[in-house]
């Protein structure tokens, strides 16, 4: 204890307790503010910055216990990336975990600083919305929903994300059921179509839990789904290519239709061909787009592919039957083509009829690697040399006969319009 007396002199004594006292404190608060962050640390996921899981379910403890003791409610978000996994696949684990974190800042931008944003497991995420009913939670989850598809729309991704509200009291009580209540939303809504909110308290209280396993290979609106974000995404990073596989599909699926094949063969070879360029997503930016022809060895990377398209498409069950015309569809008839060298009838047929749209649109659109384009008339001609080389010569005649009769018929049809007798 210090003896010093009022408007006296500090003794060494007295700046020796100080300094001690000092130490003390100092080190105290060090020790406050380590055990802080530590316990911050473990409340956070690594990855997004939100809350983790064990927190979230702590707190889903305590807000049941105040509200049992209260008037007041609070919602549930139960959050899910719409085909996250493909997403994954196409661009890889680093790419995926960037947008879990842009992800993350969305949610927490949607939500007040009171809320719990958390991240549930993988590309699931949770949100504990305090004095919050159904209606308004239902706001908040579409400001959640809407940023994210007006995000990847602009980046040219076809990613979005299923939201299940719950609200405790009118959906559960406890936080099981107001756990299964949230999913069970969020399964309705996958299963609506996705990319939507779907409010537990519209639910039949009958319908079952259905967890979302793989794709199934009728599910066709989510296939289709997947077909037409996957195009778009490789004809938005190839600026020379851009719409070519709708043209190709196009191309295809008329040759289809004329060599006999039914509806569910015409349907494959539209997807595939939709997807026959589905590889060019692994090929680097600098032979992407190069403007100007390439080298030896650019070429050698640019003819594997085929062969990193199936490396996307096996992963999704429902695009499966697509994966023999994009990965022959660079065979030649002679045998001469890559990746297998295989030759005539023993290249599929889907594949034969891909080479030959394929190579008609490349022959009439403009490339950054080539100079120039060729008619439509002289297309056709390189078409018929090619034919036995390169390509189906059956199907080659077919394709001539069809592109001649599109032909005449514009013609046709301008001097229909244009008031011109017909010869």
């Amino acid at each position: 204890m210090s003896k010093k007396k009022s408007n006296g002199r500090y003794t060494p004594d007295d700046i020796d307790l100080v300094t001690t006292l000092s130490r003390e404190s100092a080190v105290a608060i060090e020790n406050a503010q380590i055990y802080a962050l530590a316990r911050e640390k473990a409340d956070t996921d690594a990855l997004t910055g939100l809350h983790n899981h064990r927190y979230f379910q702590e707190r889903f403890n305590q807000e049941i216990e105040k509200s049992a003791l209260s008037d007041e409610t609070f919602s549930v978000l139960s959050i899910d990336l719409d085909f996250f996994k493909t997403y994954n696949d196409i661009y890889g684990h680093v790419m995926g975990d960037e947008i879990l974190k842009e992800f993350a800042q969305l949610i927490m931008s949607s939500i007040r600083t009171s809320d719990v944003g958390a991240r549930y497991g993988g590309d699931e995420f949770a949100v504990i919305l305090l004095r919050t009913s159904a209606e308004g939670a239902e706001m908040v989850a579409e400001r959640i929903r809407e940023g994210l598809q007006t995000s990847m729309d602009q980046r040219g991704i076809m990613l979005t994300c299923s939201i299940g509200i719950a609200c405790w009291r009118t959906d559960g009580i406890t936080r099981e059921t107001l756990i299964q209540a949230a999913d069970k939303a969020l399964y309705a809504a996958k299963s609506r179509g996705r990319n939507q909110i779907c409010l537990a308290s519209e639910l039949d209280a009958t319908e079952p839990v259905r967890p979302e396993t793989v794709l199934k290979e009728d599910d066709t609106n989510a296939i289709e789904n997947i077909v037409y974000a996957l195009a778009a995404t490789v004809d938005t990073r190839d600026h020379y290519t851009y719409g070519h596989s709708k043209s190709v599909s196009r191309y295809a699926t008329e040759l289809a239709a004329a060599a006999g094949y039914t509806r569910e063969g015409i349907k494959r070879i539209r997807a595939a061909a939709l997807l026959h360029d589905i590889g060019k997503l692994s090929i680097p930016d600098s032979i992407l787009t190069r403007n100007g022809p390439l080298t030896d060895e650019e070429w050698e990377i640019m003819k594997h592919h085929p062969e990193m398209g199936i490396g996307i498409l096996k992963y999704i069950v429902g695009l499966r039957s697509c994966i023999d015309a994009v990965l022959f569809h660079h065979e030649h008839y002679d045998g001469t083509g890559y990746p297998r060298g295989l030759k005539g009838e023993n290249i599929p047929k889907d594949a034969r009829i891909m080479a030959i749209a394929d190579a008609y649109d490349a022959m009439t659109s403009e490339r950054g690697y080539k100079e120039g384009r060729m008619s439509k008339e002289e297309a056709l001609r390189e078409l018929k040399r090619c034919a036995g080389m390169q390509f189906d010569p059956e199907l080659v005649e077919i394709f001539i006969g069809l592109r001649r009769r599109s032909v005449s018929l514009l013609s046709n049809i301008s001097r229909d319009l244009s008031g011109e007798p017909s010869k």
